[in-house]
């Protein structure tokens, strides 16, 4: 199946993924995706890619989305707490297409709970951005 809205998991992933220490003062530690409407053409690349597992995927081009730094406030109920934290740079996303393969459940520790996800198949590929 398809995912429709692959924002939904994207920040999450992206800012679990980049998981790396402590946040100084006044730094953003999560990442606010949209979607855009990018003025290149249409072009295929293919990829090796890592992640949960190795992967040959092609990456469609143009970008689906743009994520940039952000901080939540004032998130009502207050989450469990915890997580991970770090410092997000901006990420143009692009679709990618990847073959289907058993990945293993991997366990999720955010904001807003710990749980075991099982991932299916590679959706978005985000590249670092100035």
């Amino acid at each position: 199946m398809a995912m429709k809205h692959p924002t939904r998991l994207l920040a999450a992933a992206v800012c679990a993924y980049l998981a790396c220490g402590a946040i100084p003062a006044g730094a953003q530690s999560h990442l606010k995706c949209y979607r855009v409407r990018d003025p290149l053409p249409k072009a295929t690349y293919s990829a090796n890619l890592t992640g949960f597992a190795p992967e040959t995927c092609r990456i469609l081009v143009p970008a689906v989305m743009i994520c940039v730094p952000s901080n939540k406030t004032s998130v009502s109920p207050p989450p469990p707490g915890g997580g991970a934290t770090g410092v997000p740079n901006k990420f143009a996303c692009y679709k990618i297409r990847c073959k289907r393969q058993d990945i293993l459940n991997q366990q999720i520790h955010d904001q807003f709970g710990n749980r075991a996800i099982t991932p299916r198949v590679g959706a978005l590929l985000c590249a670092p951005s100035s």
